[in-house]
């Protein structure tokens, strides 16, 4: 695994340069300015905005085409672009809710059934799906662990696509093994964090920040041992340890019971995401029998 060095502010303006005249040549609009909501240096990063379509696996909620479909906004300093994420599966998906995949707060999330693996890709376009080479991804995955039986629900991360950095704390709790990432201690609905970045210590000790250069894709495989729970995953395209808040609101992870929040139906998403919504989600609607 190559070890990481920080692109200069030199080098990485002239990325955005280079990006600005081949927009302006094809009559895309151009980065423009606006500061983006966390602070994360000379390294640009990625928010999920809306979820555009919802269907990993061919599993639903909706129909159509495998995957999911993000609109996202790519920042650097105070240019911002809008980009479009695309996440699918590479081999058999085995859901445990599909209504609950999508967005949560600033956190992309899917989960899966504990003791199947999970090969996926990320893709990254422009609007128009012209692929774009990104100079520098992170993708940070929080809240690795297992269940509450040790060796039951172990949580494993696998990256297929060369990394140029990972990213742990010095008290880290994600342990590395030939090549993967496994949480070590239980975790529970409770813990699960509401924040992308400036997490409490506990929960950036179970984080895990990859870190690519020069990528279109980045292929990764879920996986975990068989368990109790299902297995639920959450990211975000930014460093989570090295970025600062500007300030963050927390996620909507955590719904008041009785809250009265309901599913929408499929012609009212896709929904923009804000605080104190469920998930960004919708329910197919019901057709007719016959």
């Amino acid at each position: 695994m190559a070890q990481s060095h920080a692109l200069s502010a030199s080098g990485t303006m002239l990325c955005w340069k280079f990006v600005v005249l081949i927009v302006c040549r094809t009559g895309m609009a151009a980065p423009t300015t606006t500061d983006g909501p966390f602070d994360c240096g000379d390294e640009p990063y990625m928010m999920m905005e809306e979820v555009l379509h919802n269907n990993l696996g061919h599993k639903g909620p909706h129909q159509g085409s495998e995957g999911i479909l993000y609109k996202a906004v790519e920042y650097y300093r105070n240019l911002h672009r809008d980009v479009q994420v695309h996440l699918h599966t590479d081999s058999l998906y085995n859901p445990w809710n599909v209504f609950a995949n999508g967005l949560n707060g600033r956190f992309g999330v899917f989960n899966q059934l504990s003791g199947h693996p999970l090969d996926v890709t990320f893709r990254f376009t422009d609007l128009t799906g012209k692929p774009l080479i990104l100079k520098s991804l992170s993708l940070s995955i929080y809240d690795m662990d297992r269940d509450q039986n040790p060796g039951e629900g172990v949580e494993n991360v696998t990256p297929v696509t060369t990394v140029h950095r990972v990213y742990r704390t010095s008290d880290t709790l994600v342990q590395e093994n030939s090549g993967s990432y496994l949480g070590t201690v239980p975790g529970t609905y409770d813990d699960n964090p509401v924040q992308v970045v400036a997490q409490s210590k506990a929960d950036e000790d179970k984080c895990l920040v990859l870190e690519y250069k020069d990528v279109h894709t980045v292929r990764i495989t879920f996986d975990s041992t068989k368990g109790f729970a299902a297995r639920t995953t959450q990211f975000c395209l930014l460093n989570a340890l090295k970025c600062k808040v500007k300030p963050d609101k927390p996620s909507s992870w955590h719904v008041p019971v009785g809250s009265g929040f309901v599913p929408v139906l499929e012609e009212q998403a896709p929904l923009k995401v804000r605080n104190g919504q469920a998930f960004n989600f919708s329910i197919p609607r019901r057709r007719p029998f016959g």
